[in-house]
């Protein structure tokens, strides 16, 4: 239910997003229907699976049947990648450097971000005993640095090259999720958010 906030930007986004023609340097590489519609259910199988999994077990029927939907689906999206006419993520990427090293590392990225943003949010509410909306005031710090850091990356790989704010950003986030695992349950809230930055 909470998901349905998103609603109210997502659709205005959409409609003014359909009234944009395409660029005049854009191919036209054609919509991969099967491939887009594969990855959704897998993701969305791996995801139901993954939390009914921790209230109900691996070997709950409804968690073996979404794994196994899952399963069948992320095949199609391979044979969909291998055979489709325009491909959404063609496959010979994979053997690509300068394709697999990105993908690692925003890989990387987002389980550990996004892995802490959900556990600390439980760890406020649950253990610290913060209401929902305290907890999402203690997430506006690192909103907002997320806000002034990304234009400021920008200029950073292009001062320095693309390498250093990679590397910076995640010696950067790798200490910081170190400093947080350590913080002994005494640390106070503040600054535990200061450190979540």
């Amino acid at each position: 239910m909470i998901f349905f906030v998103n609603l109210p930007v997502g659709l205005p986004a959409l409609f003014l997003l359909m009234r944009i023609g395409p660029s005049p340097r854009q191919a036209d590489t054609g919509f991969d229907r099967a491939g887009r519609l594969s990855a959704v259910v897998t993701m969305g199988g791996l995801t139901y699976a993954a939390i009914e999994a921790g209230a109900d077990g691996l070997a709950a029927p409804r968690v073996l049947d979404a794994f196994g939907v899952a399963v069948i689906a992320g095949a199609l999206f391979l044979v969909t990648q291998a055979r489709g006419r325009h491909p959404m993520v063609p496959l010979p990427l994979r053997r690509a450097r300068t394709m697999l090293v990105p993908a690692g590392v925003g890989f990387a990225l987002d389980v550990h971000f996004y892995g802490m943003v959900f556990l600390l949010s439980l760890h406020l509410q649950q253990t610290r005993g913060l209401s929902p909306l305290a907890t999402g005031m203690a997430f506006l710090p690192m909103t907002l640095l997320t806000a002034f850091v990304s234009p400021g990356a920008a200029w950073f790989a292009a001062r320095f090259g693309p390498r250093m704010p990679i590397l910076t950003g995640q010696l950067t986030m790798a200490a910081g999720l170190l400093i947080l695992s350590l913080a002994p349950a005494s640390a106070p809230t503040w600054l535990v958010v200061l450190w979540s930055c």
